[in-house]
């Protein structure tokens, strides 16, 4: 049976191309923009066993998410990954930081944007 996967990211066409990269690789994979609907679809979809968040997202973002995953469906691996938008050293510090409190909050694995899909599948 194919693993299902949750690919969840407000910025639509990251989203996407992550989502095609992973069913190449074989997985079934279901997408939701934010938090909120991430939840809607882990309801839909009791068979996903691994959810890919981006952090800051609006309406509900990847901390609470995870949160709410830990909560609810323990068993669910989750990969919080983010950027954080425009690069800088500043910037950069914040990433770590978002990226350390959702592994407190839940994330099992944190990968900073950008990063390589091999990597990713390591930990998948």
């Amino acid at each position: 049976m194919t693993k299902a996967l949750l690919v969840v990211d407000d910025v639509s066409e990251l989203r996407e191309e992550l989502a095609l990269c992973l069913e190449d690789e074989g997985y079934r994979v279901f997408q939701a923009e934010n938090g909120v609907q991430a939840l809607k679809v882990m309801e839909q979809q009791d068979d996903v066993g691994v959810v890919i968040t981006d952090i800051l997202m609006p309406k509900m973002d990847g901390m609470e998410l995870c949160a709410e995953i830990r909560k609810n469906r323990p068993g669910v691996k989750i990969v919080a990954i983010s950027g954080g938008g425009k690069v800088s050293e500043e910037n950069h510090n914040l990433v770590g930081s978002y990226l350390r409190k959702a592994q407190r909050e839940g994330a099992d694995v944190i990968l900073e944007k950008p990063f390589a899909l091999d990597d990713l599948l390591k930990v998948l």
